[in-house]
């Protein structure tokens, strides 16, 4: 009888310890995914954080969720550990651009503002497009050089400029902000060139006091 009860209590205790080491985590990892993300979006991005930190720390290669990690960091202002984890999804995939923007933007907000613009260049040499060169002017002006933020949109513009207005589109914005209001009219009529009722061209051109007709429309093959 001793022996029976030994084996059971033995048993039981085994049975405990299993159910203990189950429940170290209490959500599966799709809810742990989902209350990250609706934090996040909130803004409670200390919550966001623990989140995606367990997440991690029981999917270690999970490269999305990994880059989310990161971008929770750089909200809580803790770039440099934000940049150890840009820079393992960029290890893993070097030809995402964003990848390498969020390497490069965790290097300025870091207090290594050259450091950052000059990786992101060596990448584009590699890899010019459009979009990259977007992705430079945002860390330009992030570093506090918009200079170098028009030189890189104007890059976008020649290579993409005659077949999308996006270029136009982010030349339009940029000299707004930047307060050159004669540079960005016709950067607008581009804009109208691909699609005369677009409705952003449409509504800054009016806010510049222009008339977004369609004799607004500009070849942007006519601008430099």
């Amino acid at each position: 009888m001793d022996g029976r009860w030994r084996m059971g209590m033995a048993a039981l205790v085994g049975s405990l310890a299993l159910l203990g080491g189950c429940s170290k985590y209490a959500r599966s990892l799709d809810m742990v995914r989902a209350d990250a993300n609706e934090a996040y979006a909130a803004g409670k991005f200390t919550v966001a954080l623990s989140d995606y930190q367990e997440y991690i720390e029981r999917k270690p290669g999970s490269t999305d969720v990994r880059f989310r990690l990161a971008e929770t960091l750089m909200q809580l202002h803790r770039p440099t550990e934000a940049e150890s984890h840009f820079r393992a999804v960029y290890d893993v995939n070097p030809n995402d651009v964003k990848n390498a923007k969020g390497l490069a933007s965790a290097m300025i907000a870091g207090g290594r503002g050259g450091d950052g613009l000059d990786f992101f260049r060596a990448y584009l040499d590699q890899r010019p497009t459009a979009e990259g060169y977007f992705a430079l002017a945002d860390l330009a002006m992030q570093a506090g050089v918009p200079d170098d933020a028009e030189r890189a949109l104007l890059i976008a513009a020649k290579l993409d400029g005659t077949t999308s207005p996006e270029p136009h589109r982010h030349l339009g914005r940029f000299y707004e902000q930047m307060h050159k209001d004669e540079l960005a009219v016709p950067r607008w009529r581009a804009v109208l060139f691909f699609d005369v009722m677009d409705t952003e061209a449409r509504d800054r051109l009016r806010a510049l006091g222009q008339v977004p007709g369609p004799s607004a429309a500009l070849d942007p093959s006519r601008l430099d």
